[in-house]
């Protein structure tokens, strides 16, 4: 038989990562959460081995890492956000955790486990000691004030130096996380662009299958609804 020696730094990494799937499961049952995709799984074990600069393709789950560790974080948690907007989307995802941020400021509970916060706010819990801080597009610099925290992970799809852990677009589209798309730049006539990109649309139909398109703002997002419309296309307008 072969004997293999093992230290007691690798036994307690692997009782971590034993413990660490034991919870984060039986959390995820609870929560009735799907499971994992491998690029998540991937994320979690290096996170285990130390990395705390992650980068992942928008769209391929990092909302979903930082819920995991939070699970099985040895004390408090802050996620860090840049806008009220991630905030509540955030809020659905930890919703036990108090929110921090203009309109929740008056009403912060101090007791909490878990904080969701917005990087304007940060301040406001620097006399907080965290287990767990995440740090949602970490491409930004950290706010004023930012507390303290045994641990810090830094998320982003676009960090500027090299991360310590990467899933890359390519990897997801590839992989089926996401799906492929072409990036069109139509020059449109001036003062009738909306008529225009509609028009395109619904004259190349069969090139075109899902189209998202970005406006300025609410009000002409609209606007080309009802244009698209007016045209026969099937249009919603989405914000927020």
């Amino acid at each position: 038989s072969r004997h293999v020696t093992i230290s007691e730094n690798k036994m307690a990494s692997l009782t971590r990562t034993k413990k660490h799937k034991q919870t984060a499961d039986e959390n995820r049952r609870a929560r009735a959460l799907p499971e994992l995709r491998p690029c998540q799984q991937a994320c979690l074990s290096a996170c285990d081995k130390g990395a705390r600069i992650i980068e992942m393709a928008c769209g391929s789950g990092k909302s979903r890492v930082m819920r995991e560790l939070a699970d099985v974080a040895s004390g408090k948690v802050l996620v860090l956000v840049p806008t009220l907007v991630l905030l509540h989307q955030f809020a659905s995802l930890f919703p036990s955790y108090c929110l921090v941020g203009t309109g929740y400021n008056k009403h912060i509970q101090w007791a909490a486990k878990g904080f969701v916060c917005v990087y304007d706010s940060a301040h406001l819990l620097a006399n907080i000691t965290f287990s767990d801080i995440y740090v949602d597009e970490a491409h930004h610099p950290l706010p004023l004030g930012c507390p303290n925290s045994t641990n810090m992970y830094h998320f982003s799809a676009t960090h500027r130096g090299q991360p310590e852990f990467q899933y890359a677009m390519a990897s997801a589209i590839e992989d089926g996380v996401l799906c492929d798309y072409d990036v069109i730049i139509p020059i449109v006539t001036p003062g009738h662009g909306q008529f225009c990109l509609a028009d395109m649309l619904r004259r190349q139909a069969g090139h075109f299958r899902r189209v998202l398109a970005y406006c300025n703002t609410i009000a002409e997002a609209k606007r080309f609804q009802t244009v698209a419309g007016a045209l026969g296309l099937a249009a919603w307008h989405m914000n927020g």
